[in-house]
């Protein structure tokens, strides 16, 4: 049992709330690894690890907390809290929090059994350039990774370019990284990236690990598995074709239905001459959009893209090229090419 040796520790619910959100992208929902369900405390920090994601940061005023305690309880138990300041207890195998007048008892397990040690340290950090954060957010938008294809599941870190797909879409971002040599991490490890801050990096031989100037630590597992070459892909050259005004709002409203369907979030895009229209549906409903103008005078095509990448693509770019079963869309340094198919009814027709 945990001993009760510790005094009642006033702080400020914010302040834990914010330590404890900086490592929930750590946490695993199927707990993989032993613990990895929990928000584990020891030396002055929070730490999470889902086997593939290890997230490290310090607790508000240096708490002096050990022990691991279940997360989605004490997240609970902080959100129905409205005070601003709360009291932290050990008292027995709990974490005791006190507000105005009630508590809440949260298990705490004093064992700590997160595999945190198995995860190689960070050797020497390198500064990330002032664009990678951007990039990774714009190509993790690309496809949405089927577990039957590896490479669809991971973001590859080139040391001249970020890149990610899947056997029908791909999305590179040419940028210096800094990285001597090419990463692989998977997607959903490094969806945490998106908002973190990070400003450094250091590869080693199974990790890489990034770290914020406020004490956020995050490691990502990387594998050594080769990726494919796509460069003879990002190539490709064609007719263009302006983006039509109100696509943005098109494919927000065709994303509304598709993020159930079996194409994992991706919505239609069909092309006539002159004409665009986005459609999406899935089991809870359908949604088609008007025809809108574009330049476009080639065959009838059509093809699937992810609802997410559209959006971005719409709201910074008005303009693609459409050439040989396929559609890319270049500005400055990102390039996405998404591959066209006839649907059932032959769209070519």
């Amino acid at each position: 049992m945990v001993s009760s040796a510790i005094e009642v520790m006033k702080i400020k619910r914010e302040d834990f709330l914010t330590s404890l959100e900086k490592v929930k992208p750590g946490l695993s929902t199927k707990g993989t690894t032993i613990q990895s369900t929990c928000f584990v405390f020891k030396d002055g920090m929070a730490r999470t690890f889902d086997g593939e994601l290890a997230c490290c940061y310090p607790l508000p005023d240096g708490l002096p907390l050990e022990g691991a305690v279940r997360a989605d309880k004490l997240l609970d138990v902080l959100g129905k809290m409205q005070e601003e300041d709360i009291g932290l207890e050990i008292r027995e195998a709990h974490l005791v929090v006190l507000g105005k007048g009630r508590k809440y008892g949260v298990t705490m397990e004093k064992d700590i059994q997160l595999p945190v040690e198995s995860i190689e340290g960070p050797g020497e950090w390198t500064k990330l350039p002032d664009d990678f954060l951007r990039a990774v957010a714009m190509v993790l938008q690309c496809a949405c990774g089927s577990e039957m294809v590896f490479f669809s599941t991971v973001l590859h870190i080139h040391p001249d370019w970020l890149e990610t797909g899947d056997p029908t879409e791909i999305c590179r971002w040419q940028l210096a990284t800094g990285f001597a040599e090419s990463c692989l991490v998977r997607r959903a490890a490094a969806k945490c990236l998106f908002a973190s801050g990070v400003s450094e990096f250091s590869l080693v031989n199974s990790w890489v690990h990034f770290r914020s100037s406020d004490g956020l630590l995050l490691s990502l597992r990387r594998y050594d598995n080769k990726y494919p070459d796509m460069t003879r892909v990002y190539a490709v050259q064609g007719e263009p074709v302006d983006l039509p005004d109100g696509l943005e709002e098109e494919a927000r409203g065709a994303a509304i239905f598709s993020k159930e369907n079996m194409t994992s979030g991706r919505i239609l895009v069909e092309m006539r001459p002159g004409l665009l229209r986005v459609s999406g549906q899935g089991p809870y409903g359908f949604y088609t959009g008007r025809p809108r103008k574009t330049s476009y005078q080639g065959k009838n095509i059509s093809f699937l893209i992810a609802a997410d990448l559209l959006v971005s693509l719409a709201r910074a770019y008005d303009r693609c090229e459409v050439s040989g079963g396929k559609l890319k869309v270049v500005s400055g340094d990102c390039t996405c090419v998404a591959c066209l198919y006839a649907p059932r009814g032959d769209a070519n027709k």
